[in-house]
């Protein structure tokens, strides 16, 4: 037998184990990772300047809507066929729809039941889109999607920085001074999005050891980082810094790298490291210029002001939805 005819067979063999145990398929793109990667890619980049009155939300959800319904109503057909893993063939998937069932129960407790659908829809949505990388991801995969979420954050970031220095190419109506939101719409959520590309670049920072690849990595870490700063974001810093111990955590695990014993065998290496760091931080801040250095003051970064009225607003709502139904409130 040729050796490419048995390699093929060897992969339909996989193929068809696959969809009884749940394991994405081999040596194929299938439609699902195609709509993953290009709701992954464009979702964040798609505005509509000029055309709608809300140019970032409304585009935005029409294309997760489209693209997750596409992959309902795949699974669907494609499962009555028998060609898909059943939909509780792992912990994860099992666990997603549950969270999913979870948001089902929202739409029996509301008094608006308008914003009430807008956002189970949407959040419903977004699990499934979850629910269906974690059945048809592997590893390669997974790889490729995080490089395209690396490369939608540096476009998004490239946006950040004309933005900040006052250069308005989609939006129009801009003035110099305005809060920066990049192609997301709102500062706070654009910090909050820039997490991932920030963690996915990491992320590639351990798997890519080439010379070059760490070069291009550091460097657009560097350009991201700017850009989540630009934000203003304190949520979104608090979520990077909250989740950076686990990351570490998760590549200690993996790698099985104890920095104690680093430190023990290479001290003259980590102390001209760190010493490097120091000095290109302060290098950094001192060619900032002077709008960032206002924005990270003290005193405006600890501002609590927003934040209180914020608790309050939110508060008095979540305590008369646990009265109205205190089952589902």
């Amino acid at each position: 037998m040729a050796p490419g005819r048995k390699k093929h067979q060897e992969i339909n063999s996989m193929n068809r184990e696959a969809r009884t145990t749940g394991e994405p398929e081999q040596g194929r793109w299938n439609p699902y990772v195609v709509i993953i990667f290009t709701l992954t890619f464009c979702v964040p980049l798609l505005v509509v300047p000029g055309i709608l009155d809300n140019a970032f939300n409304t585009p935005k959800n029409l294309l997760i809507l489209l693209g997750v319904s596409s992959m309902v109503g795949l699974f669907a057909v494609r499962s009555l066929q028998g060609r898909e893993p059943p939909p509780f063939s792992s912990s994860t998937a099992t666990a997603l729809l549950f969270l999913i069932l979870l948001n089902v129960f929202s739409f029996f407790y509301t008094g608006n039941y308008y914003y009430t659908a807008v956002a189970a829809v949407l959040n419903i949505s977004c699990l499934l889109l979850f629910f269906f990388a974690s059945l048809f991801l592997d590893g390669k995969r997974a790889f490729w999607l995080m490089g395209i979420i690396v490369v939608s954050g540096f476009l998004v970031s490239v946006e950040t920085w004309l933005q900040f220095f006052n250069v308005f190419l989609l939006f129009k109506w801009a003035h110099p001074g305005i809060s920066v939101m990049g192609t997301i719409g709102n500062s706070n959520y654009l910090g909050a999005y820039l997490v991932f590309p920030l963690f996915a670049a990491l992320a590639l920072l351990f798997l890519k050891r080439e010379r070059r690849w760490l070069i291009a990595l550091s460097l657009l870490i560097l350009f991201t980082i700017g850009a989540f700063l630009f934000s203003r974001a304190r949520a979104g810093w608090m979520g990077f810094f909250l989740a950076a111990p686990l990351f570490l955590l998760l590549v200690k695990r993996i790698y099985r790298f104890s920095l104690p014993a680093y430190i023990r065998s290479n001290p003259r290496r980590f102390i001209a490291l760190v010493l490097g760091i120091v000095v290109f931080l302060v290098l950094l801040w001192s060619l900032a210029p002077k709008r960032l250095h206002v924005m990270l003051e003290l005193s405006n970064v600890t501002n609590p002001k927003t934040l209180t009225l914020r608790m309050r607003k939110y508060y008095q709502g979540s305590l008369w939805l646990f009265k109205q139904s205190p089952v589902f409130g």
